[in-house]
């Protein structure tokens, strides 16, 4: 929202503010500038949190957004509670709203106010759980909602019911790092509407986008539960652009009685102009009766490693002969789908792709397929299916000889022939074994065979099942099994941070190593850490693993201190990078890898902060032009003077609280005094360098 509407909020603010000292007996959102109690229907200009739940009369709104970069928390800290927000509108609440016009009366209401997040709240029985209402001259953009329960919203009856569980439209331009929208984390469930229009509603997301087609939105739709919604669990339509939707799990949707379109289901690009999108790493299934599982509209779509299962109509449909040109599809599972897995208006739609996994296409083919497949993976199909479901090997006299013994399970569909299980060691052919009749679902295990001496530092033991290929089946990839047995074997089990100092964004790694092998080790070993994006490479804990950890034994070391830059770092960890130690896996090259993110995991950091691009986000370096001096020391000084805000929350906010204030100005003084400013850019102190090779 800009300046037009902002001019209120000095006149509002103290008005609030006056208004507090009344107080409320019931559940509202705080105020952090006023500690004003914001009540069902009210405006809300500064950010809050909830002290309750709140529960809201007959055909009243939930929160209503007043001002731009203010945040609604349902996560109250101090009681370290999750709030809701509950409804109590009717049908006729709801009635009269369209695709571009949200319901008013919903859970929270957004009227074009941008740079707005909505957190930790649980949102039900509204019209719509929350609301963003963009315009053609105030389009609304950089709204984030995360960690949200979505729920129960809408009617099923009483005309056209434009509800949904998230409703957005008229999105701003957005970037890769700033998205127009951004929806994190969320369930979003059980969310009604009616229509057989296009823009009707009983959608768990609706987007809205708005033109031109040359504004391109970036929005980022990752990690959430769509399910049971009345059409689809996301939707979209005019004109979004260059936006992720990734790593979501959708199922259940379309079956809404209200609901007279028979396009809906999964992940719905409605437009022909839904154009440059990534739609990957989704899980997409049972979504019916006219369960689409992916529909695309538009052009050049990025479409990855999404599972496609079971959806009553196409798994993957690209339907619209004016709009679906120019697709990609790889690493693909679309499967057991009611009419065709993969479906192409035709083959001018030049849709391309490889690697898929599929069972009928219409249309489409993959690039490496051999007709009449039109992927180059099959569907599992009925039939017997044979794995070998474990392994084990046993010391008869430790690091001497062993025992071996397997069981083979029919994990198909049918009943499998009798067969044979070969058991190799070191390549050598050392047992054949009958394997009767095994019904599905059955298994069968063997007796113990050997003694068999250690050849070596180890092993390699191998079962075949089915080895002389008596029995058909439905995945002949499955059937061996290898295990190898006799050396010490170490493993990451665990790579966490521990934070020293949010507003200097200094942390700790603390890692265990466990030796899942069959002896103890017999060396030292040393833990390698990278940067795995390139910012930082080489560190090496100078403690050591010691020698003679022993079988199932652990160690945990804590290792540090490490430099974020940015607001990210993924960590990967190489236990005896230097193969110091003769293992039974090659250089024991075992990784950990973990994503140590500040907005996720340094409890005093503001997820809502917002730093602008440069070098260096951060550390005290106000100016963010990588070097912590007295340019950032009197800066911080004139905002203060003047009450100003500063550009850049984790720059300026030093104790990373929320507040900018002589405390960060202290602090930075304090830093500058003793000489203890960090270069942000450097992610691994020199003093973790070694020499070791």
């Amino acid at each position: 929202m800009k300046n037009a509407k902002s001019v209120i909020l000095a006149l509002a603010i103290a008005t609030v503010f006056l208004v507090a000292i009344v107080g409320s007996a019931s559940a509202g959102c705080i105020g952090h500038l006023t500690g004003y109690d914001y009540q069902c229907g009210d405006t809300v200009f500064e950010s809050c949190t909830l002290d309750g739940d709140m529960v809201c009369p007959a055909g009243s709104a939930g929160l209503i957004v007043g001002n731009d970069g203010i945040t609604i928390n349902g996560y109250n800290s101090t009681q370290d509670k999750y709030f809701k927000i509950t409804g109590s509108v009717t049908s006729a609440d709801c009635a009269g709203y369209n695709e571009h016009n949200p319901c008013e009366k919903s859970g929270i209401y957004n009227p074009g106010y941008d740079n707005v997040v909505i957190k930790n709240l649980e949102i039900e029985n509204f019209c719509t759980g929350i609301a963003l209402k963009g315009t053609v001259g105030n389009k609304v953009g950089n709204i984030t909602i995360d960690n949200c329960t979505i729920h129960d919203n809408g009617f099923s009856t009483g005309g056209v019911m434009t509800t949904h569980g998230i409703h957005a439209c008229w999105l701003g331009e957005g970037t890769e790092d700033e998205p127009a929208l951004t929806i994190t984390n969320c369930d979003i469930y059980n969310n009604e509407g009616t229509g057989s229009g296009c823009g009707d509603g009983g959608n768990g997301i609706f987007i809205y986008a708005g033109s031109p087609d040359t504004k391109h939105e970036y929005c980022n739709i990752s990690h959430n539960k769509l399910h049971h919604n009345a059409k689809a669990g996301f939707w979209t339509k005019m004109m979004l652009t260059r936006s992720k939707i990734t790593n979501n799990r959708v199922w259940g949707n379309g079956g809404g009685s209200g609901i007279g379109d028979d396009v809906r289901g999964g992940i719905i690009l409605r437009c022909k102009k839904s154009d440059d999108n990534v739609i990957a790493n989704n899980t997409v299934y049972d979504n019916y009766p006219y369960g689409y599982g992916l529909f695309i509209g538009g052009h050049r779509n990025f479409i990855k490693n999404n599972t496609v299962t079971n959806n009553s109509k196409h798994g993957i449909s690209m339907y619209r002969s004016d709009g679906s040109f120019d697709n990609e599809l790889y690493d693909n599972f679309v499967c057991y789908n009611g009419e065709y897995d993969i479906y192409a208006f035709a083959p001018e739609s030049n849709t391309t792709g490889d690697d898929n996994t599929c069972k009928n296409c219409k249309d489409y083919q993959d690039t490496s397929a051999v007709p009449p497949n039109c992927c180059v993976f099959q569907c599992p199909g009925e039939g017997p299916d044979l794995e070998i479901s474990e392994l084990a090997v046993t010391w008869v006299v430790s690091e001497v000889n062993y025992t071996i013994n397997y069981t083979v399970c029919n994990i198909g569909t049918e009943k499998a022939n009798a067969s044979e299980t070969h058991i190799y060691i070191d390549g050598v052919h050392k047992i054949t074994d009958d394997v009767g009749e095994l019904d599905k679902g059955n298994c069968y295990t063997s007796p113990e065979f050997g003694p068999f001496s250690l050849s070596g530092i180890n092993d390699t033991i191998e079962v075949f099942a089915d080895a002389n290929h008596n029995v058909s089946e439905t995945d002949e990839d499955n059937n061996k099994r290898t295990r190898v047995f006799g050396g010490s074997d170490l493993k990451i089990i665990q790579l966490d941070e521990v934070w020293l100092d949010c507003s200097w964004k200094t942390y700790n790694l603390t890692y265990t190593v466990k030796n899942v092998g069959d002896r103890a080790t017999e060396n030292d070993v040393w833990t390698n850490f990278t940067e795995i994006w390139g910012e930082w490479s080489g560190c090496v804990d100078p403690v050591p693993i010691p020698a003679g950890l022993g079988v199932g034994q652990e160690v945990t070391h804590e290792v540090g201190p490490f430099v974020m830059e940015g607001d990210a770092d993924w960590i990967q960890a190489w236990v005896n990078f230097n193969h110091t130690e003769t293992t039974n896996t090659w250089g024991c090259v075992y990784f950990g890898a973990t994503h140590h993110d500040c907005t996720r995991f340094c409890p005093a950091y503001r997820d809502e902060k917002n730093c602008p691009e440069g070098p260096c986000k951060g550390c005290g370096d106000v100016y963010i032009d990588t070097f912590v001096d007295s340019s950032d020391f009197g800066l911080l000084a004139e905002h203060l003077a003047v009450g100003t805000a500063i550009d850049c929350d984790w720059a300026a906010d030093m104790y990373c609280d929320g507040l900018i204030d002589s405390s960060d100005f202290g602090l930075l003084a304090e830093k500058l005094s003793v000489g203890t400013a960090l270069n942000c850019c450097k992610g691994c102190p020199f003093s973790l360098h070694s020499s070791i090779v």
